[in-house]
């Protein structure tokens, strides 16, 4: 499973690549279009918002065996929300959720009245998209929580789904901040100069190929964790009865 997602995302990086660095006019627009990583309702997209749905479905089943397995209800209820937010995502791949959202504050921002909080916000220039400054109060916590909850429940695939979850978020957040700063329209959206060479690349590609990276790390270690729990048997030291996560050792 892991090995075929590497692989579409190699093909679709090559895709955009040999397509999108072409000349001006080599291809046709819409093929353009069809594989460009920061185009929408392509075949990135697609991809990217399929994971999404895998995840969703995956983080649903745990949360079922979670319950036939009588754990507590704090579990249950946690891998549930896992579910709810990772199918949000699935929806805003396509949607673009964000994007709109961050439109709409920015324009609120701007059109505040001098010397109003909201404008000074503005004008402190923060971030390069406003959807990071709605989105970091909710998602600082979420994280912090999710990584807490995936250390104590998936064992020895933790690790996995922990580095998933740090290459999703340099990749949506951290590089999306750089590429909006900084970025050109060229496809080579940044350039380094280092000694007497400018070296290019294209960080739109960079920044989508990692965040599909993130989720298959992500969906990896999850799966794994679903057919511990579907043959019987607990992976992870804290789900074993006793303790604050599990139902008072009701079995």
């Amino acid at each position: 499973m892991l090995l075929a997602q590497l692989a579409a995302i190699v093909v679709l990086a090559i895709l955009h690549a040999a397509i999108t660095w072409a000349p001006k006019g080599t291809y046709h627009r819409l093929i353009v279009s069809l594989v460009d990583v920061d185009s929408e309702t392509n075949l990135p997209t697609w991809f990217s918002s399929i994971q999404w749905m895998l995840l969703t479905l995956t983080l649903a089943a745990i949360a079922v065996l979670a319950h036939a397995m009588r754990r507590s209800r704090l579990v249950i209820a946690l891998w549930t929300l896992c579910a709810a937010a990772a199918l949000y995502f699935s929806a805003d791949e396509v949607a673009m959720f964000h994007e709109r959202f961050g439109t709409i504050l920015e324009e609120a921002l701007q059109d505040a009245p001098a010397g109003s909080p909201l404008r000074a916000l503005f004008d402190l220039n923060l971030t390069s998209y406003y959807w990071v400054m709605a989105y970091l109060p909710f998602v600082v916590p979420a994280l912090i929580g999710g990584a807490i909850f995936f250390w104590k429940e998936l064992g020895g695939n933790r690790r996995a789904a922990l580095l998933g979850m740090f290459v999703f978020i340099y990749g949506a957040v951290g590089l999306d901040w750089v590429e909006g700063r900084y970025g050109t329209d060229a496809h080579t959206e940044i350039v380094l100069q280092i000694a007497s060479r400018r070296i290019g690349f294209d960080i739109l590609l960079l920044e989508e190929s990692l965040e599909m990276l993130g989720v298959s790390l992500a969906l990896y270690a999850l799966l794994l964790h679903l057919s511990f729990l579907a043959a019987g048997t607990l992976d992870a030291p804290a789900c074993k009865p006793g303790g604050l996560w599990s139902n008072g050792g009701k079995s």
